[in-house]
């Protein structure tokens, strides 16, 4: 319990769409937990909770930090929806757009007209 055993830091790989912060907070991980309770099977399984997250692995490293390599789901675009807007993935799953998703409507086309083939529209881009 010295400070010794104190998370040094985070490198996390892989997160292009998804916030750093967020990861680190969905996590529930800081610089002030021990690296002797670090369950990287419970970081994984919280991290997987974020809808664009494909896969994640866990890992920590003798110098005491985290890393954390995300793949995330493949991005075709966003469009709106009547309620709020969408982010469109090649296994045709829409996504409501949150601020942890950084800057994403800068990154990825607007889709438009396609509301009622939008599931095959984006299964083209597999």
């Amino acid at each position: 319990m010295l400070p010794i055993s104190n998370i040094k830091g985070f490198t996390i790989e892989g997160s292009y769409f998804i916030s750093e912060d967020y990861i680190i907070e969905k996590a529930k991980i800081s610089e002030d937990s021990k690296s002797l309770l670090i369950n990287s099977s419970y970081i994984e399984r919280k991290i997987k909770e974020i809808e664009l997250v494909e896969s994640v692995q866990v890992s920590l490293n003798e110098d005491n930090i985290v890393n954390i390599v995300i793949v995330e789901k493949t991005v075709v675009g966003y469009r709106f929806d009547e309620k709020f807007p969408q982010i469109v993935t090649t296994d045709g799953q829409l996504i409501e757009i949150f601020d942890y998703y950084t800057n994403i409507i800068s990154r990825v086309p607007l889709i438009v007209g396609f509301e009622d083939d939008i599931t095959n529209f984006s299964k083209a881009f597999e």
